[in-house]
């Protein structure tokens, strides 16, 4: 009888210990490997006109998706950073972000940096790249195709 009871607890602590290390992700459907390339960007939070919101040039980016880095133009200075990603489950990650330390009164690059940290999800196609936090849509993307 003692048996079964030390049985049953084993099983029980075996079942929520495995229950508690199981990562759990949103499965999406997979993403198609076309996150690398430029891009630029044609929408962010409620801003009407971005060539308003940055004077200097609207912010755009370069991902080079299997190096996991981001390099471009926050709209006022460079940027650079890593980024981690998953295409079965559209899981991305900014993480390391700098940009150089030109001053730029007018330009909103703070509040676009702290956006960038917060995305934890995206959408791609071939020309357009939607970034989210959870499901929500926080910047969209225009690929910048190269003429040659």
């Amino acid at each position: 009888m003692k048996k079964n009871q030390y049985l049953i607890a084993g099983l029980a602590l075996l079942l929520f210990i495995s229950g508690c290390s199981t990562l759990r992700t949103k499965r999406t459907d997979p993403q198609p490997d076309v996150l690398t390339g430029q891009w630029e960007m044609v929408r962010w939070k409620d801003f009407r006109n971005l060539e308003e919101a940055f004077p200097s040039g609207v912010p755009n980016f370069s991902i080079e998706a299997e190096k996991g880095t981001i390099t471009g133009f926050n709209g006022c200075n460079q940027l650079q950073g890593k980024l981690r990603y998953d295409r079965q489950t559209g899981f991305l990650q900014f993480f390391t972000l700098a940009s150089t330390k030109m001053f730029c009164n007018t330009v909103p690059e703070l509040e676009l940096t702290n956006s960038l940290t917060r995305v934890n999800r995206y959408k791609v196609n071939t020309n357009q790249l939607v970034l989210m936090v959870d499901e929500k849509v926080v910047m969209e993307f225009k690929r910048i195709v190269e003429n040659k």
